[in-house]
């Protein structure tokens, strides 16, 4: 089972980053781990060093985790074991207490109105995080891409009606909850607000469990629309909480990325690191 030192973790992210994002750029010929560390400003076997302080992984099982053959293995898990991951929408499998609320078309009240909604920016295993939350739960996780005023006003326009205080002790405990690798805590507690049709994707989404993927289709056809794989895909990328409602746990059919609000980057290093995880859990 991994653990993490948080502030360490989120400077190693930086090094795993740009050796992924040289890894998407050069795809054509499947760069080695040579090329990876010289990409992301390291020797080799400093990265070495890195990728096993990060995921506990070597350099090897790194790069195999991130092959189109790794990846439609694990579609092909996932097309097996649908029954049992989806098998009850109303009991999902991570261990998470959600608050639902469910908004109508055409609600005249902002979402969030008369809610006071503390948050606090944080370093995990994937950079630098944006953590919010209400005396109900969380409600918000991002990750930084541009900046922080970026997340801010993304948080802002999504909660409009809420009050807000910048508070990172009062989020520290949840932060170290979500990402210390451990599956001892109590459920962590979310506050959605949402449309129904969001509601059972995001259900649904946290039915897939760490180590696992699924695709659109699938997500699509467990929440009752088949064909509507362009809205559970919008569904998908509005979910606010990522990481706890894993959005990035769902990839396209074929074994491509698909989309991620955060980064294609992110996605990759959230699979490398759960499969990895799961992979220690196993062992």
């Amino acid at each position: 089972m991994l653990t993490f030192d948080l502030p360490q973790s989120s400077r190693d992210y930086a090094i795993i980053e740009r050796a992924l994002a040289f890894w998407l750029d050069h795809l054509h010929y499947q760069p080695p781990a040579q090329a990876l560390a010289k990409a992301a400003g390291v020797n080799e076997a400093q990265f070495e060093q890195v990728v096993r302080r990060w995921a506990g992984i070597d350099t090897e099982a790194f790069l195999q985790r991130l092959s189109r053959e790794h990846i439609r293995r694990l579609l092909q898990r996932s097309a097996e074991q649908t029954h049992s991951f989806h098998a009850d929408e109303n009991k999902p499998w991570r261990p998470i207490a959600i608050r639902w609320e469910i908004r109508t078309p055409g609600s005249s009240s902002p979402r969030g109105a008369g809610l006071q909604i503390t948050y606090g920016f944080h370093p995990t295993p994937f950079g630098m995080a944006l953590l919010a939350r209400t005396d109900r739960g969380v409600c918000w996780l991002s990750f930084e891409r541009g900046g922080k005023e970026d997340l801010l006003s993304a948080m802002h326009a999504y909660w409009q009606g809420a009050r807000f205080e910048e508070d990172p002790a009062a989020t520290a405990d949840l932060i170290e909850r979500i990402f210390d690798g451990s599956s001892e805590h109590e459920p962590t507690p979310l506050h959605l607000c949402g449309s129904e049709f969001q509601m059972r994707v995001w259900n649904r989404l946290v039915a897939i469990p760490a180590g696992e993927i699924t695709t659109y289709s699938v997500l699509a056809n467990g929440s009752g629309r088949h064909r509507a794989i362009r809205a559970v895909g919008t569904a998908v990328g509005q979910n606010p909480v990522s990481y706890l409602v894993p959005c990035h746990r769902v990839w396209r059919k074929d074994g491509e990325v698909g989309g991620y609000r955060w980064g294609i980057v992110r996605k990759y290093a959230m699979l490398i690191l759960e499969t990895a995880n799961a992979g220690s859990r196993a062992g």
